[in-house]
Parts: structure tokens; sequence; C-alpha cells
């Protein structure tokens, strides 16, 4: 708006340099009266036309806001120092605005980088642009500062570029590069992740057995059993619904005997129709079998093959041992497990 009024010749009258004559009218040595207010007049009528001109310039340029503030003025200069005031204010409280965001600054976990380094720089363009004299080393510590945990090594290797290649170009320039590591590394952990599904599953009661031959109750703690009576057989150090003497009794349930080679035994009850990959929980087995080859995630042969004679009468011949990886589901959560020294008994109808 100086500009226009410069160029229109009346930027001297809000500048305060051209004033309004004033009375009385001074007059000189040579003057008479007449010629004294004749030029009087003269100037008054000058200051008006400019003064009025200006007015008008001022009152046209400005929005609706800021007009409301100038209707009681009288002159063109009461007019300009109005506005000077108002947007003075507005500029310094822009200021501590603009301040406040840049040193508050955070990066958003939506943002790429591109966009994190493009909104800083934007900062602290504006803040030059209020007055504020933001340096390119003070944009590029606070991208430094801002930028997330994976990024923590990347500090160092800034610290050693040579100081005449600093600049925020080049920091852009490695962060984009950075950010695409980042992104590859996190890739392929999540795929390592998926490919270590376990090929069997169970889920546990809250007072069974685990893989591992873990016995846990509620939590799947471990229980002390040494002072614990049986009240079936009058043992210490198991419960009633775990005792051996029980199951030899449950309805059509049959003990198997053991062959000669091996100090194992089953115990069977209602399996008729249990489907093939299936497990069955038996709190009687002092052993796992399975028929399933490519389920151990480690296998030996054994020396003898070994025989077990299971309740129907049926021999069965476990030719090696091993571990089964399995996934366990325990109060809500799947829990990576194992279950030691397996058999396997190449006809076993089911998974014990």
């Amino acid at each position: 708006m100086k500009v226009i009024l410069n160029a229109l010749e009346v930027g001297e009258i809000v500048s305060g340099e051209w004033t309004k004559p004033s009375l009385p009218i001074k007059k000189s040595a040579t003057e008479s009266d007449e010629d004294a207010k004749a030029r009087w007049q003269r100037h008054t009528n000058a200051w008006q036309k400019a003064d009025g001109k200006c007015q008008k310039i001022i009152v046209t340029s400005v929005d609706d806001g800021p007009l409301q503030y100038l209707i009681n003025c009288e002159t063109a200069l009461e007019m300009w120092e109005k506005l000077l005031s108002i947007y003075e204010q507005k500029s310094e409280a822009r200021l501590h605005l603009l301040q406040q965001q840049f040193f508050s600054y955070s990066k958003e976990s939506t943002d790429d980088m591109s966009t994190h380094i493009s909104k800083l720089v934007n900062l602290g363009r504006k803040l030059r642009v209020a007055g504020e004299p933001v340096t390119d080393n003070m944009v590029m510590t606070k991208i430094l500062m801002t930028l997330p945990k994976e990024y923590n090594h990347f500090y160092s290797a800034w610290d050693s570029v040579p100081t005449g290649s600093k600049n925020i170009n080049n920091l852009t320039s490695r962060l984009l590069i950075e950010e695409s590591r980042v992104i590859q590394i996190k890739g392929e952990v999540g795929e390592q992740e998926k490919s270590s599904a376990f090929p069997a599953k169970f889920q546990n009661r809250s007072d069974g057995r685990n893989g591992s031959r873990n016995y846990g109750k509620g939590k799947n703690q471990f229980t002390n059993k040494s002072n614990i009576k049986c009240y079936y057989c009058g043992k210490l150090g198991h419960y009633k619904k775990d005792c051996r003497n029980v199951l030899q009794s449950v309805h059509g349930g049959k003990t198997g005997t053991i062959g000669a080679n091996l100090n194992a035994f089953v115990s069977e009850s209602r399996i008729n129709n249990i489907a093939t990959d299936a497990w069955v929980l038996d709190s009687g087995a002092s052993d796992h079998m399975s028929a399933n080859r490519e389920w151990f995630s480690s296998y030996e042969l054994l020396d003898n093959t070994q025989q077990i004679t299971i309740g129907e009468g049926t021999n069965l011949y476990a030719a090696g041992r091993g571990n089964i990886n399995i996934l366990s589901y325990v109060n809500g959560n799947w829990n990576k497990n194992y279950m030691a020294n397996d058999k396997r008994v190449a006809r076993a109808r089911t998974k014990i």
C-alpha cells in the first residue's frame, strides 16, 4: 500500500512529513495579512485534497475486518497509525505461534520422511519471513531431534559427514535412503514372524498338560503335589482325577501292556471316532506317540525297534523318537513350545 501512496504523490501524508497548515497564520515580514491568508488557504486546500485521496486508497485497500477500526479516524495519518498498531500486534502474535509450532513439533506417525522434512523446512521459512533469524543448521537439528527411534544409528553416520557437506538437501537425500532400508527391514521381520508357524497346535485346558510335560492349574503355574493325597488309592503325589487306578476302571477303558523293550503304557478310552490329525490329552500316558514323521523338528532312529501293546491287543512298534514343535493356547495367548522325546509309531491311530 505504501508503494501506491508514493506513486500517487501522497505518501508524505501518512509519513507525517506533510501536515495540515496550523493556525494562527504565520506571515513573513514582506507579506501582508491578505497575502498570508491566501497562502495558508492554498496550502490547506492542497493538504485536504491529498489527505482525501490518501484516505480513499486506504479504505478501498483493506478488508472489512480492519475497516471497522478506521471509521472514527479523521485523517489519513490516523488511519495509517491505527493499521500499523493492529498489524504489528498480529505479526508479533503470529511470530510467537510459529515459534511454538517449530520448537514443539514432532513427527506424525502417518507422515513419511519427505513430508516430515517439508513441514519443518516450511516452518523455518515462515519464521524467517516473520522476522525470526532461523538458520539451516537450526532446521537440520530439529529434523534430527524428531526422528523415530528406528533412526537412532543415523546420528553417528551424520556426524561423520564433512561440515561443508552438511546441508538440508544432503540430509534429506540420506534420510530418504535410510527410510527405504527401515521399511525393508520391517517387511523382512514381518515375513519371518509369519513363516514361524508351528505344525501342531492344541488348546490347553486350565488344569491340563502342555506339550513340554508342564503341569498347570489356573494360569498354568506349577503345583507342588508332594503332600496331596489321592482320595481313591490313598497314595500321595496326585489327585483322584489323575489316579491310574481310576483310569483303569473307566467304562470300556483298558490299560495296554508294555513291550519288553519299552517302559511305557497308554490308557485308551472312547477314542474310536477321533480324527487322524487330532491330539488326545491322556493323563495316564507316560509318553507321547505320533505317526507323522514330518512333524518332528528333531529325530533319531532307535537302535532296536521298541514294541508297544495297546489296549485292544494290537502290537505297535516305535522306530524313532524326537521333538515336535507345538503352539499351546493358554489363557487367550498362543505360546511356542515343544513335546520332548516323542515316539514315532507308524500305525498309531491317534497322537497322544
